[in-house]
């Protein structure tokens, strides 16, 4: 169905904390996501939690489907193992801070939570702001309400 993935390597961490399952990811994916955890993630965790993030929660990388779940229109990014949609973190002091629940305007977040789930986020879409070409949160859509989506675009062919 045109679903494929070049250059794959299989993630079992990023910038020095544990994964909840590893996972396969296309090398350019890899590359930017070890970039985000190193350059942007550690120092959000740092400065706003006041502890380092030891590991990420996600729903994988891989799978062969179009952008939307839609039966037609162009394959999501998932398709060639180039977005990661991470569900939440967990830190050395023993937090957990979960997507669903944690991200400012859901019920409940502390403010801390809320400045560092922001931080993670900010200026990463586009080519001088970040690693990634797509960064989709709660605040875009329904289908988001747990997760943050972390994307490359695919491979031109």
């Amino acid at each position: 169905a045109g679903c494929r993935v070049d250059a794959a390597v299989r993630v079992s961490g990023l910038g020095g904390a544990a994964l909840s399952a590893p996972f396969v990811a296309a090398c350019p994916l890899a590359l930017a996501l070890q970039r985000h955890a190193i350059a942007t993630l550690a120092p959000a965790a740092r400065e706003e939690l006041g502890s380092p993030i030891v590991r990420i929660d996600h729903l994988g990388s891989f799978a062969c489907r179009r952008v939307r779940g839609r039966p037609n229109g162009p394959l999501s990014q998932h398709a060639f193992a180039r977005a990661l949609d991470v569900t939440g973190y967990a830190t050395a002091d023993g937090r957990t801070i979960a997507i669903d629940a944690d991200w400012p305007g859901t019920a409940g977040p502390t403010a801390a939570e809320g400045r560092f789930l922001r931080r993670v986020v900010a200026r990463q879409a586009g080519w001088l702001a970040g690693p990634f070409t797509s960064v989709i949160t709660p605040d875009r859509d329904a289908r988001h309400r747990d997760h943050i989506h972390f994307g490359l675009r695919p491979p031109r062919r």
